[in-house]
């Protein structure tokens, strides 16, 4: 798969858009962070896990 392929970035994009969305929501629960990322550990640290890098 040629990272440069348009569909390919075209899906990277979606997922982009998706995960900022979903971030976005989790705020909405009172989770802390500034970040996607950060976001994204809080939601873990709150179910016990730890998010991966």
């Amino acid at each position: 798969m040629d990272r440069l392929d348009p569909g390919v970035r075209l899906s990277g994009l979606q997922l982009a858009a998706a995960l900022d969305e979903l971030t976005s929501k989790l705020k909405d629960f009172r989770l802390t962070g500034q970040t996607p990322a950060e976001v994204m550990e809080a939601y873990a640290a709150e179910h016990g896990r730890t998010a991966r890098k």
